[in-house]
């Protein structure tokens, strides 16, 4: 998944961005389910985040946040940010 900038995706009238991906990730016992769509504004994780492998886990979450706070929508829901440490 490419989530570099891409101006060419950009709302000419908003400057907010039309095109980014869904990024959609299945928990297990270890690992929060995973759904951040640009579509409906909504960013979701739930579940426990215990990941063997931290790094290699939450690289596209960060990458794919890092992406939507270049040209956020103009209101962004949190839904059920729960972690079991």
């Amino acid at each position: 998944m490419n989530l570099a900038r891409r101006t060419d995706n950009l709302n000419k009238s908003t400057g907010y961005n039309t095109n980014m991906e869904t990024l959609s990730k299945k928990g297990n016992d270890l690992n929060p389910d995973v759904l951040f769509d640009q579509n409906t504004s909504t960013l979701t994780m739930k579940g426990k985040s215990i990941p063997l492998n931290s790094q290699a886990f939450f690289a596209d979450i960060i990458n794919w946040l890092e992406s939507y706070s270049n040209h956020p929508n103009p209101t962004t829901n949190f839904l059920k940010l729960t972690f079991n440490i």
